[in-house]
């Protein structure tokens, strides 16, 4: 291992330290020896050989679903198989084509990554560097990760339900491909517990269509071998976060699929608390997902509902206060909704799904969620775009139109988010004011930098939008830059970030954001006021911002108290993908491109004495742009207002033309 490397790994370890209890470092110790335990491991499948699977007609609450969904082009896509918008140019492992480097192979690094000859955690998933061809041969491990997710046996299960037997031919074909590729505990696909989790609900999936006898003994090995790993290395303490709840949902499957295997017979039960004590966690009081990004929020109610309706189905139900939890969080992703069903792209998103068709694009994902738990919770009154993805079909959402929320303020105190509908004009406004924490426990590790930002959206067309996620460990510097306040649409001083990252997902110091208070005004007009302390110890400054609605629009208003001379700051103000800008005379001008028949545009102006710089993608292209997908980047506009002040306030006026108000 090269200095660059050793420096890399031993800074990585440091911040993980810093964040980390007495006990926690305990617990990391014992997960240590446990490791080392399970990378010794070479008996291969057989001490896990001689489990039987659930009775075949167990599964027929399953297969009734699966007969619903709607039929996908999966034969087309297994012969060139793209996750993550990427493609792999080669096919997945079917009628015996015998291609097993298929699950350790890169599609962007066009390398492999270690398999059978490796035990599970030699190869550093975690590392960037400057210079990966020289310290990182493999690339992002994602892109190996999401194929060995095995969520191709959706549609596949589906198309079985169906009366298919070549569906049922190709699940048994990739079972027995996987398993010869991936012998218990060796190579990269044994690394992660939530990869290991969402495989077990992949199997369950496909164990509801295969019902020849050798095929559910070679499953019930599959299962037993990942049931056991989530035992032997539970994500605890500062992990705890959705690969916790990822965890709970396997061992709540394999229980259920392993009813008459001893050591199988707690794995149930234990599931089923992990998944329920998780719940009230991780889903905050008013219904806000405790890591802060709606992404994050979605793919982990989306994991207890699965898991809810298999109780449901199988007479041991959730209790009350999670489905009521459920609810409230369905609640908060339909108040982020654009009358187009898309939301802020706030905090980490990875494209993590449960119960997804890899064949089929999902863009509106968290509204597919929040559907889905509508119907699991019976609250028909939750608004929300319908999508119409398998998740929502398996579980049973009825057909119906979506309506529009009416005109409101929402407040989420718990999560920190003041939500406004409005109509001006003719124009549906939808602002989301950010004034919550930075994100879930120690780490805080999907969460972003972003205290007291705005986004804003005018008939669905987001004005004000958010960079998004780009990468993980291989987006190297860029994965800490985006994070930073100055890719959001907040307030940062020169240099400085309200909280600064250490490293992919951790973070030197944290943000505290409060709400100060809401007020209704004369006319219908209204104000939201907060602050937050990223500055305190550094600067001794607190920056407090308030927004005031306005003729037209409303004004974005910035003080920073306990400045005690003028103090240089930027505004930024990132333009969704469709938006462009440019100055006109004292003002900035924006406006839509796109296929509408009618333009929106709207006025920015600068507070006095400030400059306003428009920042494209062309000139700028690592400051410029948005994270539309994991790996993928578009084109974007970003407006930087510059100017030094104090304890006076500044105003930022953002208004709709007046043609159309």
């Amino acid at each position: 291992m090269n200095l660059a490397l050793r420096i890399q790994k031993l800074s990585w370890y440091a911040s993980r330290l810093a964040a980390m209890s007495p006990g926690e470092v305990l617990h990391r110790l014992r997960e240590h020896r446990r490791k080392t335990q399970l990378s010794s491991w070479r008996d291969g499948w057989t001490p896990f050989e001689g489990a039987d699977l659930r009775r075949f007609d167990d599964f027929s609450f399953l297969r009734e679903r699966l007969t619903c969904l709607p039929c996908s082009a999966v034969d087309a896509w297994l012969t060139d198989p793209s996750h993550l918008g990427r493609r792999w140019h080669c096919s997945y492992p079917l009628q015996g084509a015998g291609n097993e480097n298929f699950w350790h192979f890169d599609p962007v690094s066009r390398q492999s990554w270690p398999g059978i000859e490796a035990g599970p955690f030699e190869a550093n998933v975690r590392m960037t560097s400057a210079k990966p061809h020289e310290t990182r041969p493999y690339g992002d491990v994602k892109y190996v990760w999401e194929p060995n997710r095995l969520q191709v046996f959706l549609p596949l299960s589906a198309h079985a339900a169906k009366g298919s037997d070549g569906a049922v031919a190709d699940i048994v074909e990739i079972t027995d491909s996987w398993m010869r590729a991936n012998p218990p505990f060796r190579g990269v696909n044994w690394f992660s517990g939530i990869e290991i989790a969402i495989r077990i609900c992949s199997i369950f999936l496909a164990a509801s269509v295969c019902n020849e006898h050798s095929t559910r003994k070679k499953m019930a090995a599959l299962v037993f071998a990942h049931a056991h790993w989530l035992e032997q290395m539970p994500s605890l303490y500062s992990s705890a976060n959705n690969h916790r709840v990822a965890e709970g949902l396997g061992l709540f499957l394999a229980g259920f699929l392993l009813p008459d295997n001893e050591k199988a017979r707690g794995w149930s039960s234990e599931g089923q608390r992990i998944l329920e004590s998780e719940c009230l966690l991780q889903i905050l009081e008013d219904g806000v997902g405790a890591e802060q990004s709606p992404a994050y929020q979605a793919f982990t109610m989306e994991l207890i509902g699965f898991g809810a309706f298999v109780a449901q189905k199988t007479g041991q139900p959730f209790s009350a206060a999670v489905i009521e939890r459920l609810e409230r969080g369905a609640r908060f992703l339909s108040a982020l909704q654009s009358c187009n069903g898309d939301v802020p792209a706030i905090g980490d998103d990875d494209e993590g799904r449960l119960l997804t068709d890899p064949a089929s694009p999902e863009p509106l994902y968290v509204a597919s969620v929040c559907k889905m738990i509508a119907a699991l919770c019976g609250a028909t009154d939750i608004i929300s775009h319908k999508p119409g993805y398998a998740r929502e079909v398996l579980i049973g959402c009825r057909d119906g139109d979506c309506s529009d929320h009416p005109d409101c303020l929402m407040q989420f105190p718990s999560g920190g988010y003041t939500v406004l509908r409005e109509t001006m004009g003719a124009r549906r406004i939808h602002l989301v004011f950010d004034h919550g924490p930075l994100g879930y426990l120690t780490l805080a590790a999907h969460g972003h930098s972003d205290a007291l930002a705005i986004w804003l959206s005018v008939d669905g067309v987001p004005f004000f939008a958010d960079a998004g996620t780009w990468l993980y460990h291989s987006g190297e510097k860029m994965r800490e830059e985006i994070r930073r306040s100055q890719f959001h649409n907040t307030l940062s001083l020169p240099d400085l970030s309200q909280s600064e990252p250490s490293a992919a997902f951790s973070w030197r110091n944290k943000a505290n954001a409060k709400l100060e208070g809401t007020s209704r005004l004369l006319a219908g007009d209204w104000r939201i006021a907060a602050s937050h302390d990223g500055y305190l110890k550094r600067k001794g400054i607190v920056h407090c911002r308030s927004i005031e609605r306005r003729t037209a629009g409303f004004a974005v208003i910035d003080q920073l108290k306990g400045a005690s001379r003028a103090t240089a700051v930027e505004l930024s103000f990132l333009c969704g993908e469709n938006v462009m800008a440019e100055h006109s005379g004292k003002k900035i001008w924006l406006r839509s491109v796109n296929d509408r028949s009618d333009a929106i545009s709207l006025w920015l102006t600068a507070p006095a004495g400030f400059t306003a710089k428009i920042f494209e993608s062309e000139a700028h292209p690592d400051f410029a742009f948005a994270s539309t997908g994991f790996g993928q980047r578009k084109d974007a506009v970003r407006i930087v207002l510059k100017g030094n002040f104090g304890e006076d306030r500044i105003e930022t006026l953002i208004q709709l033309s007046e043609d159309v108000v």
